[in-house]
């Protein structure tokens, strides 16, 4: 029975030239920079420690390096994530508490444009009388407040530095919200048949409802939509009107 002979300390050593590469590593390439000699020795004195090579070790702190700005990236992107969460809460907060203090149109108003928000929001806000309706651009800590007949979309009516409009329907931002805003006002002002407005570029590929109330007279009714193309959208159901059907259930 033959039995294997242990190594030697000098079969344990590094043979001469480069060690063959690693193929699931990919290519690398040179990189000739200058550093102080007291980092270079430091470099040095680490690399021996964790049995490396000077290229070695400079390539592992570089790769850990930038693992770790792309850590630090994705959470500064998950931190602004939960912030605007956490705004649009705010928001939706200060609507219930509109609607379950306000008793009146003027003070659900009052308290739509003062109360401060954490993020710009765009408020349409109607009352049970023909003249209560206003379009409330709220920024944090001030409004620009429109009062009567209007439409809102998702942007401001007056340009503002620094903000840029998301786009639904139309490449060109500055003309998205403008020219859906228009076609609203046009498609109420000529037919007041249900849903008479929901046209592109109202109408597009993100539409998913559509929603027609009126708060003097005490109906809602609705339209589901869904895409059927990269641009627009068809219904998904038939109108559904909650007073008719109410009126019926009660009948």
């Amino acid at each position: 029975m033959m039995k294997s002979k242990p190594l030697e300390a000098s079969q344990l050593v590094r043979g001469r030239g480069r060690p063959p590469k690693d193929p699931t590593k990919g290519m690398r390439r040179n990189c000739t920079f200058r550093l102080p000699e007291d980092t270079r020795d430091k470099l040095l004195l680490a690399a021996v420690a964790s049995n490396r090579t000077l290229s070695e070790e400079i390539e592992w702190r570089v790769e850990q390096w930038v693992a770790l700005q792309e850590r630090e990236a994705a959470l500064k992107e998950r931190e602004a994530a939960l912030q605007e969460h956490e705004a649009e809460l705010r928001a939706r907060e200060e609507l219930r508490h509109v609607f379950e203090t306000a008793a009146t149109f003027s003070q659900a108003l009052d308290l739509l444009e003062t109360v401060e928000l954490a993020r710009p929001v765009l408020f349409t806000l109607v009352g049970c009388e023909s003249d209560e309706i206003a379009v409330i651009e709220r920024r944090e800590r001030d409004a620009t407040v429109y009062l009567g007949a209007g439409s809102v979309a998702n942007d401001w009516r007056e340009s503002q530095i620094g903000w840029e409009a998301r786009p639904c329907a139309l490449e060109d931002r500055r003309l998205d919200s403008v020219t859906r805003r228009a076609t609203i006002e046009q498609a109420v002002s000529s037919s007041l048949a249900p849903f008479s407005w929901v046209v592109p570029p109202v109408r597009n590929w993100n539409t998913r409802v559509a929603v027609e109330m009126n708060a003097g007279e005490g109906w809602i009714r609705a339209l589901g939509l869904e895409p059927y193309n990269d641009v627009d959208a068809a219904p998904a159901t038939l109108p559904f009107d909650a007073h008719q059907s109410l009126r019926r259930m009660v009948g």
